[in-house]
């Protein structure tokens, strides 16, 4: 039968594959990844429609997801012979089936799995696509008798906003010189909240299903975003997991990257101090809420300087963001200054031609150090809160907020540099970054997963 050959060929390359594995000479572990930005897929350049977008995976219509699957790319050797083993998206599953049909790629069963996890924990609710993660993660390849160990990067908790006394009845807009007031004397108990997020928070049944795969079949333990992700899993009786802060940590491999962006913060405030009228570059990642943070000063900065812009990071809502600005300040921005980044390369283009970036979201500021570009980032829940923390990240600390109230009743660009520049330690950047590719290291090696040399040598520096 003409049909049967193709089938017979195919069988005997997957058979001829297994051997591989069982053969003990050879030095190279096969790596399967799992929702890494798949550098294989073909992807346009500059996608303009987007209703394209979500087939391309890594981020879809939610580009800051991309952020963190690029960087725990980055996080693996080059020279490691991997494999997509997860598609995310429909069109990636199609073109690497297509490939594998036609005998041009076709994989054998992985030593090891490398996933990008996002903020999967979900608080209550269930979701069935975690359900068929998990299981995917625990499957059995043939010539083998139990599932790959894996090392999982990434993970955090969802849904765990600022809750409790220190936030403001009206959500997160700043607060007023009055409420400063009154919660100047609750912040000094802000832990508290912190704690309540925490006991608070009850895994679904489809997070447990996830978390117990990466306890079964991580032996170095698996990596989660901050204290807070911790915390929850400790509760719940999970006691595997390691604080590593997000992967997109090391896009940027610049050894002492935190004195090479202190120069820059640095640098314009002695600008902005020294002249009214210097020219500043604003990239305003907007907080995609109803509302709004902080909106009005930050949009007139925009407005007032040559070359600022707004980010936005969800393709459904730029329609949404032109209309918010339009009612905040009674102009219409032009398309030019209001973004939506469709590629990783894009953005990080955008953020090199940017003098400052503010904003809430944890990717728009990993973007922004990964261009070497200053930015202070304004933690709207805990969730973004404990990565800041994790990372020794520049941020005002969601207890501090009121320090935002004199500045935006009078928005000045040297108010914001220096506010900005007020919250970077840079010594503690470098040695906590150094910390965590270490710990990264570890994890690595422990699976014999190659970790990209240019972050084991972040471990290495003196």
């Amino acid at each position: 039968m003409p049909v049967a050959r193709p089938l017979a060929r195919l069988l005997l390359q997957w058979l001829a594959a297994c051997c591989m594995l069982s053969d003990g000479s050879r030095a190279e572990s096969e790596v399967g990844t799992l929702l890494v930005y798949d550098t294989q897929l073909p992807r346009p350049p500059g996608i303009t429609d987007p209703k394209a977008v979500a087939g391309y995976a890594a981020g879809g219509v939610a580009f800051g997801n991309a952020v963190w699957a690029y960087g725990s790319l980055l996080m693996l050797d080059p020279k490691a012979r991997s494999h997509v083993e997860w598609p995310e998206s429909d069109r990636a599953k199609a073109w690497h089936a297509e490939r594998s049909a036609s005998n041009s790629m076709l994989y054998p069963p992985p030593d090891v799995l490398f996933a990008a996890m996002g903020p999967f924990l979900i608080d209550s609710g269930n979701e069935p696509w975690i359900f068929h993660l998990a299981r995917s993660l625990q499957r059995v390849p043939p010539a083998r008798s139990t599932p790959p160990n894996m090392v999982a990067l990434g993970l955090g908790v969802n849904n765990a906003r600022f809750e409790g006394s220190a936030v403001e009845e009206t959500g997160l807009d700043l607060p007023s010189t009055r409420t400063c007031l009154q919660r100047a004397l609750r912040n000094k108990h802000c832990g508290k909240n912190f704690t309540r997020t925490v006991n608070s928070f009850k895994l679904s049944e489809s997070s447990r299903a996830l978390i117990e795969v990466l306890e079964r079949q991580s032996p170095g333990g698996y990596g989660v975003r901050g204290t807070l992700t911790k915390g929850v899993l400790t509760r719940h009786g999970y006691h595997r997991a390691q604080v590593l802060g997000c992967p997109s940590l090391f896009i940027n491999r610049h050894r002492r990257l935190g004195a090479r962006l202190r120069r820059k913060y640095d640098a314009l405030v002695d600008a902005h101090r020294g002249s009214a009228s210097a020219n500043i570059r604003i990239a305003y990642n907007i907080f995609q809420d109803a509302n709004p943070v902080m909106d009005l000063a930050m949009l007139l900065l925009v407005q007032k300087y040559e070359g600022s812009f707004v980010i936005v990071q969800e393709i459904t809502m730029v329609q949404q963001i032109h209309e918010r600005i339009y009612s905040v300040l009674g102009v219409r921005f032009p398309d030019s200054k209001v973004r939506f980044f469709y590629r990783i390369e894009d953005w990080l283009d955008a953020m090199r031609s940017a003098d400052i970036q503010v904003g809430s979201k944890i990717h728009g500021a990993m973007a922004s150090l990964a261009a070497e570009t200053p930015f202070l980032l304004l933690p709207p829940s805990w969730r973004v809160q404990e990565m800041a923390d994790s990372m020794a990240l520049p941020a005002l600390p969601i207890c501090d907020w009121c320090k935002l109230t004199e500045w935006a009743a009078n928005p000045t660009a040297l108010g914001l540099v220096t506010l900005s520049a007020s919250t970077f330690q840079a010594e503690e950047f470098d040695r906590t970054r150094q910390n965590l590719a270490c710990k990264n290291q570890d994890l690595f090696n422990v699976v014999g997963l190659p970790l990209h040399p240019e972050v084991a040598a972040l471990c290495n520096e003196s």
